[in-house]
């Protein structure tokens, strides 16, 4: 619960964002309108850096005050919610001073802003269940990895090809521990040091894996993730060649867009 309270999470529902719309923003990026304005920001900040950190250090006390009364949700949603409003605060502010906003447009502005954050803060009541462990595990697994905290090898001991820096691989080098292999497009897992890294990676955010290693294991099987077990040996199998026990599950799981074919040996 606390790793997902510190976050503001916004749901889209498929055809919400118009793709006229989108074009837009896309043809202004493009003609680098959003560097251009983040390069004047940047500027804006250097030349007032102590100012505005103060200012925003001023606004997010007082906005978290503010949601505090308003907000019926996790006790940190104001926090979480109140850093979004000041960053914005801040935002304006500086496009009003350099000219890009004239004050009537920064004020109607701040005013939807403060309305759409405050309306987000309060539907995270709706948002922040109990987030299943293997939903929870298989996210800080996701990210020990990216992070360089653990690696995935071929069962040849080899990076995984196409997918090697989100399977903790740098420059042809792993980093942090082996945590499980890859081949055809099964991950098996190293349990202990999958669990652990990921665990780890939680504790790091504010919360772990709301059970054990051996119950996660018993959600990773009711949720049919387990594709491969080995008689006598409960959910376990053993990695190919190697003879290792391990936990197999598809490396789609870790890794969606992988699916189908990314990074497995032959």
């Amino acid at each position: 619960m606390s790793l997902q309270a510190r976050r503001l999470s916004v749901p889209i529902e498929k055809g919400e964002i118009k793709s006229e719309a989108l074009s837009v923003q896309q043809r202004a990026a493009a003609a680098g309108e959003f560097a251009q304005a983040t390069s004047t920001f940047l500027s804006y900040l250097a030349s007032r850096y102590q100012k505005v950190r103060n200012r925003f250090a001023e606004d997010r006390i007082s906005f978290r005050d503010q949601l505090a009364r308003q907000l019926k949700g996790h006790s940190r949603q104001p926090t979480t919610t109140a850093h979004q409003a000041a960053a914005w605060r801040a935002w304006l502010i500086a496009a009003s001073e350099e000219g890009a906003l004239s004050k009537e447009e920064g004020i109607a502005l701040w005013t939807e802003i403060w309305r759409l954050l405050t309306q987000a803060g309060d539907d995270q009541k709706d948002l922040q269940g109990s987030v299943h462990p293997v939903d929870a595990f298989l996210t800080l697994f996701r990210s020990a990895l990216v992070s360089g905290r653990a690696n995935l090898q071929t069962i040849d001991g080899d990076e995984p090809n196409e997918i090697g820096k989100l399977c903790g691989w740098r420059n042809g080098m792993p980093s942090g521990e082996c945590a499980g292999w890859i081949h055809n497009d099964i991950l098996y897992l190293e349990m202990e040091t999958a669990y652990g890294v990921a665990n780890a990676m939680g504790h790091r955010n504010g919360e772990g894996i709301a059970c054990t290693q051996k119950t996660l294991k018993q959600r990773l099987d009711e949720r049919k993730l387990i594709v491969i077990k080995d008689q006598g040996r409960g959910n376990a199998t053993r990695v190919p060649r190697l003879r290792i026990p391990a936990i197999a599950i598809p490396l789609g799981a870790v890794f969606p867009s992988a699916e189908g074919g990314g990074g497995a040996s032959s």
